[in-house]
């Protein structure tokens, strides 16, 4: 707010920051998902697939960063909401593994 018109000691977040946020937990499930079903291919397209991600990942959560900053949230909530943010990952290869084994998956795979 202008000088004078009483700064709020808690700053706003923007809702495109929450946004953000929202499509990111997606983003990271679909990587997730990948990884999953590239390692139940074998190691080197598991291999292959943690390197892609890896590598897209980086300038990914940099942007990530400056946008949530940009929309208001403070570096220690950022990286907090950040990191939970991004368990959708693990939430992405866990549901490839329980759905690799149900019987049908498990008749198709041989």
């Amino acid at each position: 707010p202008p000088p004078g018109e009483g700064a709020s000691h808690k700053e706003q977040v923007q809702a495109y920051g929450y946004a953000n946020l929202i499509t990111e937990m997606l983003h990271n499930f679909v990587d997730g998902i990948t990884l999953g079903l590239a390692w139940m291919a074998g190691a080197p397209s598991g291999l292959s697939a943690a390197l892609a991600v890896a590598v897209h990942e980086l300038p990914q959560e940099l942007g990530d960063f400056m946008v949530l900053r940009s929309a208001g949230f403070p570096v220690g909530r950022l990286l907090l909401w950040n990191f939970l943010v991004s368990l959708t990952c693990v939430a992405g290869v866990a549901l490839v593994h329980a759905m690799g084994q149900t019987p049908v998956a498990v008749q198709v795979q041989k």
